[in-house]
């Protein structure tokens, strides 16, 4: 059987990535077909016939998955807002954009409230959508943060 080595070098030439996976997965499917189709299935044959169908599997799972990012996502007004904002120009899709949305929770802050304690760290990222935040360090102005800003990103990252 030719057919999968045949499928992966076609593969490998594929700049978009769906085509790589279904080629990817066109090869695997040869394979257990080839496997499952032999007189005698041997334990070894079993084995490969067993890795073939997981690897076929996870094809199948990342193809759907690709197919999904390519559907149209509705946005609201506001979510396009911070979409085009903070989210767009740092690469994020927009089903990253919504996934991140729906374990976000949105905090309007009055004027000249404090967002964390003096030397206490900040828990969570906050995004800036609207006005400006100072980030002092004892009692100096150390940033001023615009909307699309980030505030805690470093706590954020370690």
């Amino acid at each position: 059987n030719h057919m999968n080595p045949i499928c992966k070098i076609i593969a490998f030439q594929m700049k978009e990535m769906l085509h790589l996976q279904t080629l990817a997965l066109m090869g695997q499917v040869s394979k257990v077909v080839d496997k499952s189709l032999r007189p005698k299935l041997t334990e070894e044959n079993w084995w490969d016939l067993f890795y073939y169908t997981i690897f076929s599997v996870i094809h199948i799972k990342q193809i759907y998955k690709m197919l999904q990012e390519k559907q149209p996502v509705q946005f609201s007004q506001d979510d396009l807002e911070l979409y085009e904002l903070v989210f767009q120009h740092n690469q994020f899709s927009p089903r990253q954009f919504f996934a991140l949305k729906k374990i976000a929770t949105i905090h309007h802050a009055r004027k000249g409230e404090l967002l964390a304690k003096p030397g206490q760290a900040i828990e969570e990222l906050l995004v800036l959508i609207r006005g400006e935040c100072a980030v002092s360090v004892n009692g100096k102005v150390t940033n001023i943060v615009k909307p699309g800003g980030f505030v805690g990103e470093l706590e954020f990252l370690r």
